[in-house]
């Protein structure tokens, strides 16, 4: 996932599942201080917050519903 700021800085977060723990790498290029922090390091994070974050794109869709049985199809545009 990535994360752009404000100020146009942008934050990458990766995650992995190992067992029943959910890990996170933070990475942000344009800020020394946090990279220096970062660097080398993976963050423990409780599974309902990483699972809101790494959702996979399937659960994010909404299927559009099918129009009713007996619904009219737009008629044809005029030729000119």
């Amino acid at each position: 996932m990535t994360v752009t700021l404000a100020d146009g800085g942008v934050i990458t977060f990766t995650g992995a599942v190992i067992g029943d723990k959910r890990w996170i790498k933070v990475a942000a290029p344009k800020d020394a201080a946090l990279s220096a922090k970062a660097n080398g390091r993976a963050f423990e994070m409780a599974s309902y917050r990483y699972d809101g974050i790494f959702r996979p794109l399937e659960l994010l869709l909404v299927p559009k519903p099918s129009p009713p049985p007996n619904a009219k199809k737009p008629a044809p545009a005029p030729k000119p």
